[in-house]
């Protein structure tokens, strides 16, 4: 995966099919502040199992892109903050809700946003997750995050999802 792209995975409801979103930034930076008037896209896409021998997996043409700027137009500035979003996790429960992390770089806040993909709207509001204050319990954490990110993979595949056959393996 590119630098610029953090991205993460999840199954869907049947097992057999696997969805991706990535967060890529459009200043090409890996890390850090979003240069100004640049923002991000968000892309979804589905992977499927077909079942047949030769090939095992396809792509769904289904993609999602939501760029910042449809997010940003679409809620306002108190309910998604123009900051960039990071660490994508895609939602069990609910189909095309996306949580996602917001890193505000000049003082050092992270906090947790979910967005439903499918009306670019802010699911709840933003939930702050560790406040900027290095006077805080949270100051080892507030001086370590940075590092963090730069090589966290989000999530791993979910062991509940066995992509076995099913008659093979009751």
């Amino acid at each position: 995966m590119p630098m610029h792209a953090r991205g993460c995975t999840t199954a869907c409801v049947s097992g057999r099919r696997l969805v991706f979103v990535d967060v890529a930034r459009h200043d090409g930076k890996g890390l850090g502040p979003m240069m100004p008037n640049t923002g991000f896209t968000l892309t979804s896409r589905t992977l499927k199992m077909t079942g047949n021998c030769t090939t095992q997996w396809e792509w769904i043409d289904d993609a999602v892109v939501t760029t910042s700027g449809q997010l940003w137009h679409a809620n306002t500035i108190e309910s998604l903050p123009h900051d960039i979003v990071m660490l994508p996790l895609l939602s069990m429960d609910k189909a095309n809700a996306a949580h996602l992390v917001l890193f505000d770089w000049d003082d050092g806040r992270v906090s947790l946003v979910s967005i439903d993909l499918s009306n670019k709207q802010v699911m709840g509001s933003v939930v702050t997750y560790i406040k900027g204050k290095d006077d805080t319990a949270d100051a080892d954490m507030i001086k370590a995050k940075p590092g963090f990110f730069a090589h966290f993979i989000p999530s791993e595949f979910p062991k509940f999802l066995d992509l076995r056959k099913r008659e093979n393996h009751p």
